[in-house]
């Protein structure tokens, strides 16, 4: 099949009456107007979130959790430990912004993208008639050059597996073995947001919204769709029949129907009609098992046409909310593929901005992201207090607004039901007056496929002798052509036996094929002959029918307008619905934050009360302590004295011994006159600090004695007071737990979540320096077929070309690890993969498995190299955290690791590899935070 070219985006019409003149007079006045002030996407993110969310929402992460966050979401790995030092020491206002620019525009970044949408389009599937790395690089590629989203999406919903260059585009499809059931859910569900999968035999049994004739609607554009396999190549491709209608019956009110292809939100679509026998660009031919028969329409890429130029709202509506949860950690819509209006968005208007803006922006993937990045939505801490501060409470006239929304809009739905119910009695009373029509038109076709069949034989043997003919003229054109050079050769070396020879053969066959062509013209003609009454009574079959035809076809229009009008009535019950549910949300939001309220009020007056008396007793104790180090000094200094006048003694006896007694030797004198002088420097010292002491002591010597009487009352009423806080946060109970997930649901904080299998294998191979290695690799490499000179060692030119092949290089040498962790920490393939999960398996392979204990190994610069080297604890303990953790280390961290490396100090490899080990496999690793 010819490859489509990329499709014009169309943006979406208004759909109000009067909308012509309304947007004409909006026009004029625009001419006398200023234009309003342009603001950014992500500003108008967070303003509609913070001005609707009833609640409290949180400020933004710090720059160490931002800078982790952000090289997970925009490269898939953690930065590496120069990387994090280098963007947590800026201190420009604008390096947020400047870090996701480069971010977005470095090949990690499509290399990311690559990854995440092969997850989303396969879901891990096994490589069956496609190569998985082929599919992969071509996705990377696409992203490399910022390909438009909806281009993608039309590529793989067009691709049949043809055209040499883009055969990869087929996977979506070859590798479900074109199962049309499959290819239904999977594509609604991928392309669309709705999994239709229960509405296959009957309307959804829990989702109002989603109904059978949506299923068949979707499935009809695969129905025809199968594989072929070329005879010669084994190659696999996409192939279609030329008939073919869609039926069904539901198994519950056995309720029937038939359907012409119709896209998720949208209306059946027209197709063009085709003489009988006229249906085909390459006909079919049973005997030929190298020829794949192509209809002169498919209705395959009738789907990528009429869903990806921006029209379809369910088609825009899902990659907005797919790269928003990407980003976000949850969709706006979450689970991602149940968009529907018992599942509203968090904010129903946001969702809307967001695909009508990725339209605007012609579906270009990293200008969308970029946005997203810049939201403070994204950038929120996860930290939430053990007490909130809640700011003023959702007022009374709030509470009373939702609930009059809320009653509005069940009224309204009220009547579009009573409206609903009178459209589908009208369009049942339309089917019933047409079925005679219908059950006429269906007779009519059977009679004419039983014409078709009877004329058939003839039909199929003319085009197997036209077949033939032509094949036999292809062969005598080639064996001419090559006697005609052999002569041509035989005439330059006269004489010559073998061409000779050659020519004798060449001609004795080119008589043979002259003779073949003969006898195949004859029957070719024979066969065409008596072909001619069966095309003409098969002409004149078709052509009866046209009356019937055009009535049937009439009839049809006006039910396709009725539900035309049903659908477009749906829809907008659909968004009301919508509506009601996301008011319903914010009013349970609103009340549960006003009931809560005298809980949180109860527990951060106690915390209040708490903190207070420990500062009260944390000041007590600093005067006691300053007492207690003034007694101390005193101390010291009486000690330091009262050696020092021992040591003069000895040393007075030593210069003039007693009578009877041994004088001094030199030697002795020397050392007690040294004694004695490092004693008097100790009782400088011991004086010096009595004074610093007596110093200290003074301001507060005053309020020593009631420190020091009132100390133990107070450590008692802290402890009641500190028992008490801990007995009204208790009270809190279900509305705690309930508020971190509210603000998670609504964006109002940032998200906890688990790293993909990819971004938990890159990260690890990044902060143990495997990342690094290859790099360094790539970069000899480069060097080597490459060598910097003066003159070209700065040009824009090398320098892309060696950031190309040092990300290329680092990832084929590197990529075959992803996939040992996918095989451990994914889901299982053709499910949903954002599902999180422990295993043995998984803790025997951090455990037992070599591979990531080898990556600790000790080798030239990488992470237990570099640790090995520290100066000291606190030095080594501040690499390892921030090329594992991207943090700073706490106090009591670097106490424990320095207590690990005393306890065994003969053994320090042991010791970091064990150190460097505990990270990786801890849970603040694992996690996106």
């Amino acid at each position: 099949m010819k490859r489509p070219s990329p499709p014009m985006i169309r943006l979406p019409r208004a759909r109000r009456p009067g909308a012509i003149l309304l947007m004409a007079g909006l026009v004029a006045a625009a001419v006398a107007a200023p234009s309003p002030p342009f603001v950014p996407l992500h500003e108008r993110i967070d303003r509609m979130i913070e001005g609707t969310f009833v609640g409290p929402v949180l400020g933004v992460a710090a720059d160490a959790d931002f800078v982790r966050r952000i090289h997970l979401d925009l490269t898939g790995r953690i930065p590496s430990a120069e990387e994090a030092r280098a963007f947590l020491s800026d201190t420009s206002p604008d390096k947020r912004p400047r870090l996701v620019d480069r971010l977005v525009g470095s090949r990690d970044f499509a290399r990311h993208m690559a990854t995440t949408f092969d997850v989303m389009f396969m879901e891990r599937r096994p490589e069956k008639s496609a190569k998985a790395a082929d599919w992969q690089q071509w996705l990377f590629e696409s992203f490399a050059t910022n390909k438009p989203y909806h281009q993608l999406a039309q590529e793989i919903l067009s691709a049949d597996g043809t055209e040499a260059k883009n055969r990869v585009a087929s996977r979506f499809f070859l590798d479900r073995d074109a199962e049309s059931n499959l290819l239904t859910r999977d594509t609604g569900r991928i392309f669309f947001g709705k999994d239709l999968q229960c509405a296959q035999c009957h309307d959804h049994p829990r989702v109002d919204d989603f109904l059978q004739r949506d299923y068949h609607g979707l499935y009809a554009f695969f129905s025809r769709a199968y594989l072929f396999t070329e005879d010669r190549s084994k190659k696999v491709f996409l192939a279609e029949k030329a008939d073919g209608d869609v039926a069904f019956t539901s198994v519950f009110t056995k309720e029937s129907g038939a359907t012409r292809p119709r896209p998720p939100g949208g209306l059946q679509m027209a197709e063009p009609r085709f003489r009988m026998g006229d249906e085909w660009v390459v006909r079919p031919d049973a005997k030929d098992k190298n020829l794949r028969p192509v209809p002169k329409h498919s209705r395959v890429a009738l789907l990528a046409a009429a869903t990806t130029d921006g029209s379809n709202r369910d088609f825009n509506r899902n990659i907005a909310n797919r790269i928003w949860a990407a980003m976000m950690g949850r969709g706006l819509v979450d689970p991602v593929d149940e968009m529907h209006s018992d599942n509203p968005p968090a904010y129903p208007a946001l969702l809307d901005l967001l695909a009508n803006e990725i339209v605007t922006m012609k579906f270009d993937v990293r200008s969308f992201v970029r946005e997203l990045a810049l939201t403070r939505a994204y950038q929120r801490s996860i930290e939430i207090a053990t007490v909130p501060a809640l700011p003023a409470r959702p007022t009374a006239g709030r509470i009373a607004d939702l609930e009059a929304e809320r009653t509005r809009l069940s009224e309204w739905l009220l009547k579009h039901d009573e409206a609903h119910k009178a459209a589908l009695t009208n369009l049942a009373a339309a089917r019933k007056e047409a079925a005679p029509l219908v059950a006429d038109f269906a007779k009519t076709n059977a009679a004419l496929l039983e014409v078709k069949k009877a004329c058939d034989p003839a039909i199929n043997a003319h085009y197997e002798a036209q077949r033939i003919l032509l094949s036999r003229r292809d062969a005598l054109q080639s064996i001419n052509e090559g006697l005609a050079r052999v002569q041509a050769a035989l005439a330059n070396l006269p004489g010559d036996k073998d061409l000779t020879n050659s020519i004798a053969s060449l001609t004795a066959r080119s008589a043979s094929l002259t003779k073949d062509v003969e006898a195949a013209a004859k029957d070719a003609d024979t066969k065409a002959a008596a072909a001619r009454p069966m095309f003409d009574g098969l002409a004149a079959a078709d052509s009866a029918a046209d009356s019937i035809r055009e009535r049937h076809d009439a009839v049809e229009r006006q039910i396709l307008a009725l539900e035309a009008g049903l659908t477009s009535m749906l829809a907008r019950r659909q968004a009301d619905r919508t509506l009601l549910r996301h008011v319903e949300r914010q009013l349970a939001d609103a009340k549960a934050l006003v009931e809560s309220e005298p809980l949180f009020a109860l527990a951060s007056a106690s915390l209040a009360e708490l903190e207070a008396l420990r500062g009260r007793e944390r000041r007590a104790r600093e005067i006691v302590a300053t007492y207690d180090a003034l007694v101390a000094a005193q101390r010291a200094d009486d000690t330091a004295d009262r050696e020092l006048r021992e040591s003069r003694r000895q040393l007075a006896e030593a210069v003039s011994p007693p009578r009877g007694c041994t004088p001094a030797t030199a030697g002795e004198l020397a050392k007690l006159r040294r004694v004695v002088a490092s004693r008097e420097a100790a009782v400088t010292i011991a004086t010096m600090r009595l004074a610093q002491a007596r110093r200290g002591f003074e301001p507060v010597a005053r309020q020593f004695a009631d420190a020091n009487r009132d100390l133990p009352a107070i450590e008692k009423q802290r402890a009641a007071a500190s028992a008490k806080a801990e007995a009204d946060r208790r009270k809190l109970g279900e509305p705690f737990v309930k508020l971190s997930p509210m603000l998670e649901n609504r964006f109002a904080s940032g998200a906890l979540v688990a790293l993909t299998p990819e971004q938990l294998c890159w990260s690890m191979m990044q902060a143990s320096g495997q990342v690094r290695a290859q790099e360094l690799a790539a970069d000899a490499e480069f060097e080597k077929k490459d060598p910097a000179t003066e003159s070209n060692k700065d040009s824009p030119a090398r320098l892309a070309a060696r950031a190309t092949f040092l990300e290329q290089f680092v990832w084929d040498r590197l990529r075959g690890n992803a996939g040992q962790f996918a095989s451990l920490f994914a889901n299982g393939a053709g499910q949903p993969q954002n599902a999180f999960y422990t295993t043995a398996e998984q803790a025997l392979f951090f455990n037992n498995g070599g591979l990531v204990r080898s990556w600790l190994a000790p080798s030239a610069g990488n992470l237990t190299d570099r640790l090995l080297k520290a100066a000291d604890a606190q030095s080594l303990c501040d690499e390892l955290y921030m090329s594992v953790l991207t943090r700073p280390p706490t106090a009591d961290e670097v106490k424990e690791v320095s207590r690990r490396l005393g306890a065994r100090a003969g053994d320090k490899p042991a010791v970091v590899q064990d150190l460097a080990w505990a990270l990786l496999t801890s849970v603040e690793f694992r996690f996106k935070h």
